[in-house]
């Protein structure tokens, strides 16, 4: 299954007619044109989860130094999630 068909079942099996209309997924493209993640988490089984940051492939200057770069971390209940563009699509 592809991230983004696992991120869409994810999605369903949060809505209970109350938490779709409070909370969400937001993918939006930032300038390098790559991809920004936003996942809220909040009244969910991940919301207590304690989450390890993520940050690969940058330099001193958190300058992304290639291809395959990726930053992860999650803050105030909500997954934040920065990757190359094509990354979406990988299963």
């Amino acid at each position: 299954m592809s991230r983004l068909l696992e991120l869409q079942e994810w999605y369903w099996n949060q809505c209970d007619g109350e938490w779709e209309h409070h909370h969400g997924v937001k993918i939006d493209s930032i300038n390098n044109p790559d991809w920004w993640v936003i996942i809220d988490l909040e009244k969910t089984v991940l919301a207590e989860t304690d989450f390890t940051e993520i940050s690969k492939g940058f330099d001193a200057d958190d300058h992304p130094v290639s291809d395959q770069w990726l930053h992860y971390s999650v803050k105030n209940k909500q997954s934040n999630h920065t990757e190359p563009r094509g990354n979406l699509k990988k299963s």
